[in-house]
């Protein structure tokens, strides 16, 4: 199992059982502590030999380097710096350094970057209401058909066309996830960063199982360490969930988070802002990738969303930009992983 270099952190001690317990939690969280995401370092490196690189441009309190390669196949960490005054600075620093003739990659990560917070919070409780101006059509939605089913005078067509089979659980030895930790996400965001934050957060130990939705199953998270967390989120309101709890049969999701592929949306309105409006049926958005963020293809815009709505979601709606009109194509995108895990995808997906 790979393991981080960590110091200085602040230990919490909470007594049960009559015992005393320690956990270090919380520190990652605080103001003074700067992550920067780093990559194209030589592969003998470990996390004590980038420590010692790192510490020379400030007080440096973790190293990780994760298990699995990203998205090009190259390996990848973080790094936790305390006491930043300059995170931008401290960027371009570090982004010079060479280790045996290799070049590092360091930037902050995307969760942590100017605007990117502010825009993650105004969208945190979007899609509790409808966003689109002057919405309210006549004709029924795409959600309305989607949701309720096709009619015929007063009979929903769909409630006779599903079938129904009948499971009867074990009667003897218990599920495998029974008595397992679930918890639900405050902020959600693509897989692949949230594996990632999670391992920071709670330690290198603790599994991560995407449920769907907002809901993260925790094998590997202890009793105790739920406690502290459920304290930490009480009186501090500091953690990554905003609810957490033991894992039970009627713990499931309402919601999907998928990729939607927007094509032919006018670039003169590219704006996150008018993304929203165009999905609002289809309910929040939870971000862009980083080809939509920072206009390298304009042929589509590619959205993060979380709906209630079915796989898969195909629709048309028309964007008017001044006198004009255009014809704009929202197709979700499938495939094994519902296109959660990659940020970008071919000309011809979806």
């Amino acid at each position: 199992m790979q393991t981080s270099s960590s110091a200085g952190g602040q230990l919490q001690q909470l007594k049960l059982g009559g015992r005393n317990t320690h956990y270090d939690i919380n520190w990652r969280n605080k103001a003074d502590i700067t992550s920067f995401y780093f990559t194209h370092f030589p592969d003998e490196a470990n996390e004590e030999m980038l420590w010692r690189h790192f510490k020379k441009w400030g007080d440096v309190r973790e190293v990780y380097i994760a298990k699995r390669p990203n998205k090009e196949g190259r390996r990848y960490g973080f790094v936790r710096f305390k006491g930043v005054l300059d995170a931008k600075g401290l960027e371009i620093r570090l982004d010079n350094i060479v280790i045996n003739k290799c070049k590092l990659f360091v930037n902050l990560p995307r969760f942590d970057r100017p605007g990117r917070k502010t825009e993650l919070q105004e969208s945190k409780h979007v899609g509790r209401k409808k966003m689109i101006e002057g919405s309210n059509l006549a004709r029924r939605s795409y959600v309305d058909v989607a949701i309720q089913g096709g009619c015929q005078g007063d009979t929903r067509v769909d409630e006779v066309r599903k079938p129904t089979i009948q499971i009867n659980p074990e009667e003897r030895g218990g599920s495998w996830c029974d008595g397992t930790w679930m918890g639900k996400l405050k902020k959600m965001t693509e897989v692949e960063t949230l594996e990632d934050r999670l391992a920071w957060e709670l330690g290198y130990n603790v599994g991560t199982k995407f449920l769907g939705d907002d809901m993260v199953l925790l094998p590997g998270l202890s009793d105790d360490k739920a406690r502290l967390l459920i304290q930490s989120e009480t009186e501090r309101g500091d953690s990554l969930f905003y609810e957490l709890k033991k894992w039970s049969p009627s713990s499931r999701p309402n919601n999907r988070v998928v990729w939607l592929q927007l094509w032919g949306f006018p670039i003169q309105v590219w704006e996150m802002k008018n993304f929203r409006r165009a999905v609002a049926d289809i309910r929040d958005v939870i971000e862009s990738d980083d080809d939509t963020e920072d206009r390298r293809r304009l042929d589509r815009a590619r959205l993060l969303v979380r709906t209630p709505l079915p796989p898969s979601i195909r629709s048309e709606i028309i964007v008017r930009v001044g006198e004009l009109e255009y014809n704009v194509w929202i197709v979700e995108e499938v495939g094994p992983d519902g296109g959660l895990t990659k940020r970008r995808s071919l000309p011809s997906e979806g």
